[in-house]
């Protein structure tokens, strides 16, 4: 489908590119969309640590880590 296909090509991105914090937050993104909520969040906390400037990032963190221990 469209989702994994684009989850492939965002993950092949950030494994060429991994100074590229835009293709990190667009896998990040992308994880949340297939409610893969784990790994998103290990993703963004890995962008925060190395662009802590990033409040794109740290806004959707937040907001996986809210939901996250809603459901627990």
């Amino acid at each position: 489908d469209r989702l994994s296909e684009a989850l492939a090509f965002c993950r092949r991105a950030v494994a060429t590119r991994a100074d590229e914090p835009r293709y990190a937050h667009a896998l990040a993104l992308l994880l949340v969309q297939a409610r893969e909520d784990a790994e998103a969040a290990r993703i963004l906390e890995q962008l925060v640590k190395t662009d802590p400037d990033n409040t794109d990032a740290q806004l959707l963190l937040l907001e996986i880590k809210g939901r996250m221990k809603a459901t627990r």
